[in-house]
């Protein structure tokens, strides 16, 4: 792990644990090594909710295949768990950081769930993740 305040942390390092230490939170990141499709299948059908979401990040973050991640993550976002669903999110964000291109669909579904008080900061910040990445 690496703390925040370094100069030298790469971009692409992208999982936040925030520590509570008395009145203050030191954020480190993490970096999430890939996943294989058969590893990240095993995760969603037996692995906890946080096992999941990371499975997803990984996913969206080393997997080619752009089309077989929005998948994912779009079935993400019609899960009941917050926290998946904001894996969801999130992952989308990358997918427009790494690809440079989301579908219209994802548009739409992030636009929608700005009216979602549990996400709607994390669509938010996934629309101007798309907003600043990729090229019309």
């Amino acid at each position: 792990m690496t703390n925040l305040l370094d100069p030298n942390v790469d971009s692409r390092l992208d999982s936040t644990r925030i520590i509570l230490t008395g009145h203050y939170a030191l954020l480190l990141y993490e970096e999430l090594p890939p996943i294989s499709r058969t590893a990240f299948a095993d995760v969603l059908a037996v692995g906890t909710i946080q096992a999941q979401s990371e499975a997803l990040l990984r996913l969206a973050l080393h997997d080619a295949d752009f089309s077989f991640v929005e998948q994912n993550c779009h079935r993400a976002l019609d899960q009941q768990d917050a926290n998946f669903r904001r894996a969801g999110v999130l992952a989308l964000g990358h997918l427009a950081r790494l690809h440079q291109r989301v579908s219209d669909a994802t548009v739409a579904r992030l636009r929608s769930l700005r009216s979602d008080p549990q996400l709607a900061g994390a669509a938010a910040d996934a629309l101007d993740d798309i907003a600043v990445f990729t090229h019309p």
